[in-house]
């Protein structure tokens, strides 16, 4: 006797073609990591693990629709979006279909020349920059940046050129990387990766020592090369820890990470471990704990902007000096400052 389908059995299927949509999705991100590690554009430990976050809600939304992601139209893409709510990530989301979207071509045509390529489908990048969704994202992204207040600016200058020694270098590494961040207006990923020999020092012969004054900063995915001035006050609190990571043995020679890891192989700190010490170190300094590191690279930002201001310059000087300071910054962008511009920051005369 033949067995009729029920409507278990239609559910049955639906469900399975779901959960091979999932599995594919999850599958591609994987093979899309594995291939970023072999190539000089490699993910950070701690960027993998909030993608991972990622592409499982992305995998848990187009196995329910049945969609395949390498298939999806900008309606879907946009239907998604909204699934989001009120997520601050949503370019990031964006961002990370479109990576894959675009591996998975590249990976599809791999035995053909280039040239002969179908066009890929990149739903994702044309719903950034569709009218419907396009302005969202970048009103989002005009957001005004978060800053110390200039109280909170000035205890964390103090603690940085405070006496530190307990015969641990962690806490003067640290105390060094804040000051190259409020003091120099390095990311924090930028700070993470600065060599010893990207230093370049100026002789004070009457304190017979070295002090660093500039940094070199090389080309990364989003930033030109670019060189930035160190602020006086941080100059002594860099100089200090190159001394000790000598002396402790963590630094060795020009081509050491300034800043490494607690690890035995010195690997480069990460977002996710530095932000968890940064917490320790927030909740004695400010009376908000919500900052993050690239916080104080902001606040170097908005601080010598509201600098040039207060100076009264003529306005060929004024816009000489911020053209100056958006170079130090590595922002491509002509209009890049606009939004420090409009952040609240009150300088005492």
């Amino acid at each position: 006797m033949r067995r009729t389908t029920t409507e278990k059995d239609l559910q049955s299927a639906l469900d399975a073609k779901g959960q091979e949509v999932k599995d594919e999705i999850l599958n591609l991100f994987e093979d899309w990591v594995v291939a970023r590690s072999d190539s000089r554009d490699k993910l950070q430990a701690s960027t993998v693990k909030n993608y991972r976050t990622r592409i499982r809600r992305i995998g848990d939304w187009f196995g329910g629709a049945k969609v395949r992601l390498v298939q999806a139209s900008e309606d879907s893409m946009a239907r998604f979006l909204t699934s989001l709510g009120t997520d601050k990530n949503r370019q990031r989301y964006l961002d990370l279909v479109d990576n894959l979207q675009v591996f998975a071509h590249a990976r599809q045509h791999a035995g053909m020349a280039k040239e002969n390529w179908p066009p890929a489908n990149r739903s994702a990048q044309k719903l950034r920059y569709s009218d419907k969704i396009g302005p969202t994202l970048r009103r989002h992204n005009e957001r005004t940046p978060r800053t110390l207040s200039f109280g909170e600016r000035h205890n964390f200058i103090a603690w940085c050129q405070s006496e530190m020694y307990d015969g641990d270098w962690i806490p003067l590494r640290n105390r060094a990387l804040c000051a190259l961040m409020l003091g120099a207006g390095l990311k924090p990923i930028e700070a993470f990766g600065v060599q010893l020999d990207d230093l370049e020092y100026e002789n004070l012969i009457e304190a017979k020592r070295y002090r660093p004054y500039k940094i070199r900063l090389p080309k990364n995915s989003k930033d030109a090369p670019h060189e930035t001035l160190v602020d006086d006050w941080a100059k002594a609190c860099i100089a200090d820890w190159v001394q000790a990571g000598f002396r402790f043995g963590v630094i060795r020679n020009d081509c050491d990470l300034l800043f490494p890891s607690a690890e035995k192989d010195r690997t480069p700190l990460e977002n996710s471990g530095f932000n968890r010490q940064f917490q320790d170190i927030l909740s004695a300094r400010c009376t908000n704990t919500n900052y993050s590191p690239h916080d104080l690279r902001n606040t170097w930002l908005v601080y010598h902007l509201k600098t040039i201001g207060k100076k009264r310059l003529a306005k060929d000087r004024a816009d000489a000096a911020e053209e100056r300071l958006r170079l130090c910054a590595g922002l491509a962008d002509e209009d890049a400052l606009a939004p420090f511009k409009q952040v609240i920051f009150e300088i005492p005369d």
